[in-house]
């Protein structure tokens, strides 16, 4: 049996609007448990992935033009960095709510067709180092496949 993305893939994946602030995306991914999400524009055209190294790069910039320093904010007991809350300190919140998801969001989309073979989404996955892949036809998103996706196959 050929197994394709579209056996695979999560069929209803959380998109992310590209003009959507970016406090909401943190809290999305909190929430919803999540490390990413396709974003897409007004007409559902995907047009970028956002995840949390993205949040978090926001905040590195933010934190370092106005201390000089990160290692403050950043490491495992801050909480919401490993997911234990969704509050962030009010001058970063701030910051996040200034900022749109297409201000920090990848462009460069990573996707496979519906009919493609899974091994060619892994070796994708492998290629780029990237934990999913968006299933993109005609520029609309008819889902994503996540590592966990393949290790559930595998398993």
């Amino acid at each position: 049996m050929r197994v394709t993305a579209k056996d695979l893939m999560q069929d209803s994946p959380m998109t992310v609007s590209a003009d959507a602030r970016l406090i909401d995306a943190h809290r999305l991914f909190v929430e919803e448990e999540i490390h990413g999400a396709p974003v897409v524009d007004e007409q559902d055209h995907v047009v970028g992935v956002v995840s949390v190294l993205d949040v978090v790069r926001a905040l590195t910039e933010e934190i370092e033009e106005h201390t000089g320093r990160v290692s403050a904010y950043f490491h495992e007991d801050v909480p919401f960095i490993n997911g234990e809350s969704t509050r962030l300190p009010d001058e970063l919140e701030g910051h996040l709510a200034d900022q749109t998801v297409s201000e920090v969001m990848t462009r460069e989309v990573v996707s496979v067709r519906p009919d493609a073979l899974v091994k060619e989404v892994a070796a994708l996955m492998l290629e780029q180092r990237i934990h999913r892949v968006l299933v993109v036809e005609n520029r609309e998103l008819r889902g994503i496949v996540t590592t966990f996706d393949l290790l559930q196959l595998l398993h």
